[in-house]
């Protein structure tokens, strides 16, 4: 099962570096900066990468525009070879039960998740709770949509069809 993840930093370099360092021992990306197989990637919302936090009001007089996260936004999805490269399974010395068999959270399943959990730093930007590594913040994607939601707030679209 492939597994989505949505991270946010200042800018695109920032993001871009941390994909070739992290984590250590098989980061999201190759030597050469392009995505590792199994590693796909899409800015938020489009190529800007901006995380809209309100709609604005487009009839209003005079309007009011929507307004964004300073920075940049990225969904990130983990399927086939790296993903089973860290997928955490009962068989895996590192395995841990989940606290909830029925609602398994991301680090309890994949290692990129486990190890930004457990090396970063926890706080909220914009009412979304996240773990932070090298200036880069991993935000679950239920609290993503929750926010979403909350918020009336447009999220992302993949080509083919899965959406925040």
């Amino acid at each position: 099962m492939p597994i989505d993840i949505i991270l946010y930093a200042p800018n695109k370099p920032t993001m871009a570096a941390f994909a070739k360092a992290h984590p250590p021992a098989n980061p999201l990306l190759d030597a050469k900066g392009y995505p590792r197989k199994g590693v796909r990637y899409s800015w938020w919302g489009g190529s800007q990468g901006k995380f809209m936090t309100d709609p604005g009001n487009p009839t209003a007089d005079p309007v009011v525009p929507p307004t964004f996260l300073p920075g940049v936004a990225m969904l990130l999805h983990i399927h086939s070879e790296f993903f089973d490269d860290n997928n955490i399974t009962p068989e895996d010395d590192d395995y841990v039960k989940p606290a909830d068999p029925d609602n398994i959270e991301q680090h309890e399943r994949n290692r990129v998740v486990r190890y930004i959990k457990e090396n970063g730093t926890e706080g909220t930007m914009g009412g979304v709770a996240y773990y932070e590594i090298d200036d880069v913040r991993l935000f679950r994607p239920k609290d993503v949509v929750a926010f979403i939601v909350a918020n009336n707030v447009k999220g992302h679209r993949w080509v083919d069809g899965n959406s925040y």
